[in-house]
């Protein structure tokens, strides 16, 4: 099964197609590459996580901003684009040029019933710069700065490249604020947020946010120092207990301002 495995992800490098997304956003398609997810193979609608595609469902009003940090092939910003609508400005943030050039493909076939989709080309820490980002062996998905180092799933480095880098508060500079913001950045959720002050403590998004083990105490802090509470984004809000800490996949919604202590 490896050897399979490892042919069709070697196979699939240089493929590209139109998926389109999960009801409800069956309106829109969005060009992906198995080379970011093998997953992007399968028939029907299970192609891509549900999880994203249920976030944006739960989240994102028509007009709003929203922000894709470590956007991949782009579905989480398509789905919000189509959610917040003609009134609404979506930012996909990916410091993988392979990657860039399909969301900008994405983009300009989204319908008139979408919301703006911009890239930004750009690796994300916690402050302005140039890094070495690396691309992995087995699949986009696991490419990561070299700073944080490489994961088991890499299956080592096939690329090194030099990106430049942004914070969050940067991108307040080009973009007005997010309502929602998610965070998928392999490693690096900790220094992001050691970035964001403004962010956090002005715009203050709902976030949505994959949180290594590693990170996992630290991002929590960061968060409950922020006045945020911590939820499972799997389920429903009303009921559920707040998270003690960050888990895999994070959903952090803020504080009201008379609710913070």
């Amino acid at each position: 099964m490896g050897l399979i495995r490892t042919c069709l992800e070697r196979l699939s490098r240089r493929m590209a197609f139109w998926r389109r997304l999960p009801e409800p956003f069956s309106f829109v398609r969005v060009l992906v590459t198995p080379d970011a997810s093998l997953s992007h193979f399968r028939p029907g609608a299970n192609w891509c996580d549900p999880e994203l595609i249920a976030v944006v469902s739960r989240f994102v009003k028509p007009g709003d901003v929203v922000w894709d940090v470590g956007a991949n092939v782009g579905v989480f910003g398509a789905a919000a684009a189509a959610r917040s609508g003609p009134a609404g400005r979506v930012l996909c943030v990916e410091p993988d040029l392979a990657l860039v050039r399909l969301i900008r493909k994405t983009s300009g076939r989204l319908p008139a019933a979408c919301a703006k989709l911009e890239t930004l080309a750009a690796a994300v820490a916690d402050a302005a710069g140039i890094a070495e980002f690396h691309i992995a062996e087995r699949g986009r998905a696991s490419n990561g700065l070299a700073k944080f180092g490489d994961r088991s799933q890499t299956g080592g480095v096939r690329e090194r490249q030099l990106v430049p880098v942004v914070s969050l508060d940067d991108l307040l500079k080009v973009s007005a604020a997010p309502a929602l913001l998610k965070i998928d950045v392999e490693g690096a959720e900790a220094v992001i947020f050691d970035g964001a002050r403004r962010v956090l403590d002005e715009a203050r998004p709902i976030i949505y946010v994959e949180v290594g083990e590693q990170n996992a105490e630290k991002v929590t802090r960061q968060l409950h120092a922020a006045s945020y509470d911590l939820f499972d984004p799997k389920k429903p809000l009303d009921g559920q207990a707040q998270l003690p800490a960050c888990i895999w996949n994070t959903l952090a919604i803020p504080r009201k301002p008379d609710e913070v202590k």
